[in-house]
């Protein structure tokens, strides 16, 4: 007779057997696809018959092209010198090797450097965002507040991944980006790499993923997303004059790092630990989870005078852990339901107007709490290469607000100005200085 324990634990091990496997078993899939497409698709050329060659053929790299963009920029938390003024140098270079049509290698790498000279407080806590839309904090005490005092130098590679697209098919595997949300501000549907409105160009960290998008006619199409522990699709069609999207998402390890409820990642360069932080002044929404995650979203845009919108709804299988609530009735997990509307029109000359307003319902057992955010901006073309634009936000219930300006100017043909002013209630403010130089 086998004794009961052991028939326990070999039924255990039979049951988590799959799930161990399945984790190396996908990654290696992808490594595998991912040499095999770059292999085929490399400029290989057939050699002739009789020459006495091998037969494998020869590269031919006269159709390779290589394009590459190189950022260099400043960023001063305060334009007045005191406890919270920071220097921050960036310098952010993209390049975008076309093998043959059909393949293309993108990579991107930042270098930040702080300079915190004007920064004598050794308590301070300066948090501001990367170009790549990369949170970096650095916390002072006074135990590392000599390294404050020296400052510090961050390398990251935040984008590295092959793309191979065909007639319909377009498929990515790498460190990439997913833009999802159609939103200028608020993006509730932007879940699995969300845009940070308060940094500079693209503003998406990168993330290891496998993409695949299929357009299945010329008015539909549909996406697949696959990551570690994480799970997306999206299908998009369109009714009318009217652009709909339906996606659903599943996750393992819960919500992804500082995002709010609204989909946008919290903290733009301008945060501090004291700053303006819209729509995360409640404490229900810091929740600390090992469950899994799953959401499920729906936009639309197009043929509703200018009206848009999206709605997401996002719960958990199992309970959250508050971090700063005594008590909590956790049994039936956390959820949350953000929906954005706005409105949008092109005025005379090029020039762009919008408005958008957010709202986001949480639940945690028992317990609720409602969040609403709204913001507006426009956009001015002072002439064939300025453009000028002003954006502000600010959170109903509490008062907060930020407000933006951005100044965007064609120097040469190869080279780009771009400047901006951040000012939040304080007032806090960060003027940042960037040029873009297409090499």
């Amino acid at each position: 007779m086998i004794p009961r324990k052991t028939i326990v634990g070999l039924a255990k091990i039979l049951s988590e057997l799959p799930k161990a496997i399945a984790k190396p078993l996908k990654t290696a899939v992808i490594a595998v696809f991912a040499a095999a497409l770059l292999l085929m698709s490399l400029p290989i050329e057939a050699s002739p018959v009789g020459t006495g060659s091998s037969g494998m053929g020869t590269l031919d790299f006269s159709g390779l092209t290589l394009q590459c963009e190189l950022e260099a920029g400043a960023v001063f938390t305060s334009l007045i010198p005191g406890p919270r003024a920071n220097w921050h140098l960036s310098l952010l270079g993209d390049c975008v090797w076309q093998v043959n049509p059909a393949v293309t290698i993108v990579g991107r790498g930042y270098v930040i450097g702080s300079l915190p000279c004007l920064s004598p407080d050794p308590g301070y806590t300066m948090e501001f965002a990367a170009p790549t839309g990369a949170n970096t904090k650095n916390m002072s005490t006074l135990t590392n507040a000599q390294t404050h005092d020296k400052g510090y130098v961050e390398l990251s590679l935040d984008r590295l991944f092959l793309q191979y697209e065909s007639g319909r098919a377009r498929a990515i595997i790498g460190k990439q980006a997913v833009n999802w949300g159609l939103a200028a501000v608020f993006r509730p549907t932007d879940l699995i790499t969300p845009r940070d409105p308060g940094a500079s160009g693209e503003g998406r960290p990168g993330k290891v993923l496998a993409s695949l998008f299929w357009r299945t006619s010329p008015l539909t199409g549909v996406e697949v997303v696959l990551g570690e522990d994480l799970y997306a699709g999206r299908a998009e069609f369109r009714i009318g004059r009217t652009n709909l999207g339906i996606l659903g998402l599943t996750q393992r390890g819960g919500p992804a790092d500082n995002r709010n409820p609204a989909g946008s990642r919290s903290g733009g360069a301008a945060d501090s630990d004291n700053s303006t932080r819209l729509g995360n002044g409640t404490s229900i929404t810091n929740l600390t989870t090992s469950s899994v995650e799953n959401a499920l979203g729906l936009d639309f845009q197009g043929g509703l005078k200018g009206f848009y919108g999206e709605i997401c709804h996002r719960w958990q299988d199992t309970g959250a852990q508050g971090s700063d609530m005594a008590h909590s009735d956790t049994s039936r997990g956390m959820s949350t339901t953000s929906g954005a509307i706005g409105w949008k029109t092109m005025l005379r000359g090029g020039n762009f107007v919008f408005a958008e307003y957010c709202r986001n319902h949480v639940h945690l057992g028992n317990i609720s709490a409602v969040t609403q955010l709204a913001a507006a901006g426009i956009t001015y073309q002072y002439d064939e290469f300025t453009t000028l634009g002003l954006v502000g936000a600010t959170d109903p219930t509490d008062g907060n607000w930020i407000a933006t300006g951005t100044l965007t100017s064609l120097l040469t043909e190869n080279l780009d100005l771009n400047c901006g002013l951040s000012i939040t209630q304080g007032p806090y403010a960060q003027a940042q200085v960037m040029l873009k130089w297409y090499l």
